[in-house]
């Protein structure tokens, strides 16, 4: 059913250490993510409950002047709301085919509980006043002076700023 090209490259993908690797070499053979809400096809993976949170990779081709998709292999991974550790093949004529399971090579880890809040600005603020804020707001809070025209538009503006109070790490 499935043809040798298929069979060496499923062959690579389980060759490679980490899901990053695997990304890395799909993305060289011409395999793009594809988005799945609009299509509705019977045969596809992504019609599977279990698999509905995956996002599948599709080789692209040209063919003249048009784009065109190749189906005969798409590739599951799962890595938007959770990081899953299972890489899904899927052939469109032999339908299911495996599961392998790599790990990433750097886990990330979401603490909810230390969720960084935006600071809110009012709206009379150009950008570019937001972002001379911020460095004036980040030299004020490192310990460092500011000159007498700075600190005339930082404390300006201080009471005006929304979530100042909590902590945050990317001023």
């Amino acid at each position: 059913m499935i043809d040798s090209e298929i069979k060496e490259l499923i062959t690579q993908i389980a060759n490679k250490p980490y899901i990053e690797n695997v990304k890395e070499l799909l993305h060289e053979l011409n395999f793009e993510f594809m988005d799945t809400d609009y299509w509705n096809f019977p045969i596809f993976p992504w019609q599977h409950p279990s698999h509905k949170k995956y996002q599948w990779m599709v080789r692209r081709y040209r063919q003249n002047k048009s784009i065109l998709f190749d189906f005969r292999l798409m590739v599951g991974i799962r890595f938007l709301d959770y990081r899953s550790p299972k890489i899904i093949l899927y052939a469109a004529k032999a339908g299911y085919l495996d599961e392998i399971r790599k790990p990433w090579k750097v886990p990330v880890e979401v603490n909810a509980k230390k969720k960084k809040i935006p600071l809110t600005f009012p709206d009379e603020m150009s950008i570019q006043d937001r972002i001379d804020w911020r460095k004036m707001h980040k030299k004020h809070s490192s310990g460092k002076s500011l000159s007498k025209n700075e600190k005339d538009y930082y404390f300006k503006f201080k009471p005006l700023i929304g979530n100042l109070d909590k902590e945050f790490d990317h001023l």
